[in-house]
């Protein structure tokens, strides 16, 4: 919580061989963070995850990472990164993004290389930025609760969770709704508990927020 914005964050695996996945990922994302390694630049996965962001339109923020690596070469890997921008870009909007510079381990953020980096510095750059650069979710709380399944999760003790962003409406527990495959009709279930990330915590929740990401139990049939 940034003031008073829930800001959620999704991590991505970072390489082609999971493509289902990043798809999956990104249809429950506003915006995308692009880290980049200071000295490593671009790899070949940066330029597969940048053109499925682009795809679904998402609001860039890129990240030089790691500059204070003795190879690092900050400069240099923008410059690498701007091409790739120009290379895969689908319009003018997709070259319009800010940069921000970070050492992520010590929790340091700059909207502009530093001179020193042992400034005193925090990660408020970044979460200014985000609230900023990215929109906040269109979801509509007086439309009948919707939410597409991206991903599941399992305990022997809850069962299936069904994890998903909501794109209208909202849901509590105890609520009736109907499970759809595409146009198809698998079923009417009851949802039985309503989960929200607190940090990296699971918390139940009595009813959830309009664009929240949820994970919500009580479905059996879901994929």
């Amino acid at each position: 919580i940034y003031k008073q914005t829930k800001i959620n964050i999704i991590d991505t695996p970072g390489h082609a061989d999971f493509s289902g996945e990043v798809e999956r990922v990104i249809n429950m994302a506003d915006g995308a963070l692009l880290i980049v390694d200071a000295a490593e630049g671009p790899l070949p996965q940066t330029q597969f995850v940048l053109q499925k962001a682009m795809e679904q339109n998402l609001k860039l923020i890129v990240v030089i990472n790691k500059i204070d690596r003795k190879d690092a070469r900050a400069e240099e890997v923008l410059h690498e990164t701007e091409e790739l921008f120009l290379h895969i870009a689908k319009h003018h909007d997709h070259l319009e993004f800010p940069v921000l510079y970070a050492v992520g381990r010590e929790e340091k953020v700059w909207n502009t290389y530093p001179k020193d980096m042992n400034a005193p510095a925090n990660l408020k750059p970044l979460f200014e930025e985000i609230l900023k650069t990215v929109p906040p979710p269109k979801a509509n709380p007086e439309k009948p609760f919707k939410m597409l399944v991206s991903t599941i999760d399992f305990d022997s003790y809850k069962g299936t969770y069904a994890i998903g962003k909501v794109t209208q409406g909202t849901v509590k527990p105890g609520q009736a709704v109907l499970l759809m495959q595409e146009n198809e009709r698998v079923g009417q279930f009851r949802i039985e508990q309503v989960f929200t990330s607190v940090g990296l915590k699971r918390v139940e929740a009595q009813e959830s927020l309009p664009g929240d990401i949820l994970a919500v139990t009580g479905i059996s049939d879901v994929m």
